[in-house]
């Protein structure tokens, strides 16, 4: 870190109505400093800082503020941020230089002068009355990054030690042990001999009546949002010292594996799957994401996690959830509050492959209300459906991609494509890859085999017994007494409608498929959708990106008409 500059920098918010003894004091600091550059900042020196460098959100709360002694606090961590140099309180009239502080990358003031240090003043809290610093200083950006974290979050309105002031810097120290290594000045051995300290009474402390009206009024911090999650990443990068890894989904994409590893080894290997957010030990963290990540839930999360440095939380409910009204807002606050550096995953699959496997699932039960349970329609009847219900983003990549982008920035999103990024399609094995899971032997082989694909033929049965009224435990066990041969020979079975079918010519039931299909329609009858999937072969698909398939004319003009 350079040395911090021979520069004194104090803050009066307007010197034309300060008190004449204060206005002394601060011209005889810069007397007797001469060899010390010298900035009297006032409140639009502070404004035009914030603007220029902090964006609006800092820039709207500070000129919000209505008690002087709190936008103090944040314009003496801006100033000496962005010029470099040594913060000085108007209330001390320099005797002597820091020269011997320079070689230093941080200065602060130690309270040991209280009767309380006495026998331990080592104890001693900091305060924010002399702040040193080079330009740039991390532990200053990570100083205003937990004060704009306090007024997103209204925490402290009525607070402006805990808010602003000093207990920010000490409760930085705390959570973060060991980052920074702020030089002290005592304050018992430098009153008198670094500075004189002056006092005008109703001047310092009006700010302890002032904030029982509160920091920022009542009722006006309602519109400020923050606007990217990464205006803090990289902040909270220093200020943490673990990782918040939140796997999305898809739908349908190996989520349940990744869960059911997670729910068995929920902490080992420096990993912790909490328990919050899913009770009684269910695999996935759905009630942390269908309390939008707030309430009691959300707090017995945080408090969870204390001591645990790689937290997994895993919900596909995220993608479902994720257009709602102010819901990644939500998930942008709690990640923030869990105070880790956040990466989210998404793994993908071709779009036509997902239609198949949310089609089959909604013949089997229900995926999310995508569409109606126990489906009865085609496949071409589930394609429109889809694209025209409240989850039409789950069969929209680039829409929901978009959106995660520009909420949280595209260095905080890892996506996954399953054909070209996940080797073997095991995404297990790739999920632990990414957040640096210790390797393990056989990973896939430890894995559960969960959410087996249905076949061609298991999917025509289900949707005949769907449009019959059977019950989902009738389904099942109808299902179970099947054989390929009672199939073959059944003549209900020969109403199954071949538009339910993905066929494989090299499968040798082929033939007998279509000869069961017949009794009901002739095979030119699969609706377009259905033969377009069957057309395009398996090599097509792996070699093709998202927006290489959407410009295919079958599914672009079904999108345009549906639209």
């Amino acid at each position: 870190m350079a040395n911090i500059p021979k520069r004194i920098i104090q803050f009066c918010h307007n010197p034309d109505h300060a008190p004449e003894r204060i206005l002394k004091a601060a011209e005889t600091t810069r007397h007797n400093l001469s060899e010390y550059d010298y900035i009297l900042a006032d409140d639009e020196l502070a404004k035009k800082v914030i603007k220029e460098n902090w964006g609006e959100n800092l820039y709207s709360w500070y000129c919000l503020n209505q008690i002087p002694a709190s936008r103090a606090d944040i314009a003496r961590l801006v100033l000496v941020h962005h010029y470099g140099g040594i913060y000085v309180d108007l209330s001390m009239q320099m005797r002597n230089s820091f020269d011997d502080y320079l070689d230093e990358d941080i200065i602060l003031l130690k309270r040991d002068d209280f009767s309380q240090y006495q026998d331990n003043p080592q104890s001693a809290h900091f305060t924010n009355s002399i702040i040193g610093a080079p330009k740039g200083s991390p532990f200053l950006e990570a100083l205003i990054a937990k004060i704009k974290l306090n007024f997103y979050l209204s925490r402290f309105n009525y607070d402006v030690i805990n808010c602003t002031g000093p207990g920010v810097i000490n409760q930085l120290l705390k959570d973060v042990s060991g980052k920074f290594f702020p030089c002290p000045v005592s304050f018992k051995k430098a009153n008198k001999n670094l500075f004189d300290y002056v006092r005008v009474k109703g001047f310092s402390n009006s700010w302890t009546e002032q904030q029982k009206e509160g920091i920022i009024p009542k009722g006006k911090n309602t519109h400020t949002r923050i606007r990217k999650y990464a205006d803090y990443q990289r902040i909270r990068k220093d200020m943490s010292d673990g990782e918040l890894h939140v796997h999305i989904g898809w739908p349908k994409v190996g989520s349940t594996s990744i869960q059911d590893f997670f729910k068995d080894n929920s902490n080992r290997n420096g990993f912790y799957y909490p328990q919050a957010g899913r009770p009684n030990n269910v695999r996935a963290h759905h009630q942390l994401v269908k309390h939008k990540f707030q309430g009691p839930v959300a707090n017995a999360f945080i408090n969870e996690i204390k001591g645990h440095r790689q937290v997994v939380i895993s919900s596909e409910q995220i993608s479902v959830d994720m257009l709602n009204d102010d819901f990644l807002e939500s998930l942008q606050a709690f990640a923030i509050r869990c105070g880790r550096k956040l990466t989210l995953y998404v793994y993908l699959k071709n779009v036509f492959d997902f239609i198949e496997s949310a089609y089959a699932q909604c013949l089997r039960t229900d995926l999310y209300g995508i569409v109606p349970g126990d489906y009865t329609g085609n496949i071409d009847d589930f394609v429109r459906d889809s694209l025209s219900g409240p989850l039409s983003h789950l069969v929209q990549y680039g829409r929901c991609l978009e959106k995660l982008s520009a909420v949280f920035g595209e260095e905080s999103l890892c996506i996954r494509n399953l054909e070209k990024d996940v080797e073997n399609k095991d995404v297990l094995s790739d999920f632990l890859k990414c957040i640096g899971y210790p390797a393990m032997r056989n990973n896939s082989a430890r894995m559960k085999r969960s959410n087996v694909s249905l076949s061609t033929v298991e999917k025509a049965v289900i949707l005949e017994l769907n449009r019959l009224g059977y019950s989902r435990e009738e389904k099942a066990d109808t299902i179970k007494s099947l054989s390929s041969e009672q199939l073959k020979n059944n003549n209900r079975q020969g109403k199954l409608l071949c538009d339910a079918i993905n066929l494989d010519p090299n499968k040798d039931f082929l033939a007998r498929i279509k000869k069961l299909c017949r009794e009901v329609c002739d095979s030119n009858n699969v609706s377009p959708v259905d033969r377009s999937l069957y057309n395009f072969n398996r090599r097509m698909k792996a070699n093709c990106t998202y927006d290489e398939l959407m410009g295919e004319s079958y599914i672009k003009n079904l999108l345009s008409s549906s639209s």
